[in-house]
């Protein structure tokens, strides 16, 4: 097979396997939760040539070598806390209840970081694929959601943060001879980061692609039903 517009053989695959586990409550009470985790590995490989028989047939041989993914995420967890309130239930405040109705929620999701492939002086470079892994990259969201009754009418107002604590993730670098990436993995150096080095070509002109992920955000809700 030829790799679409390369004129080159399309001898790669890639595979995942791995094992999910959800952990959750059914009724909805005052509190509830959602937990689950995901172990898994992600590999690609390349296939060597393929063989030709005299009647003509075309034999792939086996594969001539595999290594664990650039989108590879071994570990994964994601947990869901919510309180709901219920109509005339929370904390009173001059006979007045601010809090019923509503929903607080609060959403943390963590994952093993990117793999990358980082060789020194004193290391064999031969066969040496995704030996490091930038850090993990973890997040924390939050909303609140208060409805009001009027009549009959309902009003719904909310806010969302997302990332509330503004985390960063490292954006993948190149390779071991890539000079920000060597600033990192040895100096701790970002690209947003003047260093030792302000006039590298980098910080000067795209420190802005230090972080991969969005800072925080924050969002309004209002809805009106009848």
């Amino acid at each position: 097979m030829l790799a679409a517009g390369s004129g080159r053989p399309d001898n790669a695959y890639g595979s995942t396997a791995g094992i999910s586990f959800t952990l959750e409550t059914i009724r909805m009470e005052d509190w509830t939760y959602r937990l689950s985790y995901n172990l898994s590995r992600t590999t690609d490989g390349v296939y060597g040539p393929a063989s030709v028989f005299p009647d003509d047939r075309i034999a792939i041989n086996n594969s001539i070598g595999e290594y664990i993914s650039g989108t590879d995420r071994m570990h994964n967890f994601r947990g869901l806390l919510q309180y709901n309130l219920k109509e005339d239930e929370g904390m009173s405040l001059f006979g007045v209840k601010p809090f019923e109705s509503a929903v607080f929620s609060l959403t943390y999701s963590i994952q093993s970081g990117t793999p990358f492939t980082y060789v020194t002086a004193t290391t064999l470079e031969y066969d040496v694929v995704g030996n490091r892994r930038y850090p993990l990259e973890s997040a924390f969201d939050f909303s609140f959601t208060k409805t009001l009754l009027l009549d009959t009418y309902r009003i719904i107002i909310g806010i969302r943060v997302m990332n509330l604590f503004n985390n960063k993730w490292i954006t993948p670098m190149g390779d071991s001879k890539d000079t920000d990436l060597k600033l990192w993995v040895e100096e701790g150096v970002t690209m947003a980061d003047p260093g030792n080095t302000p006039e590298r070509l980098s910080y000067i002109t795209s420190p802005f692609k230090a972080y991969r992920n969005m800072p925080r955000q924050i969002f309004f809700t209002f809805g009106f039903g009848f």
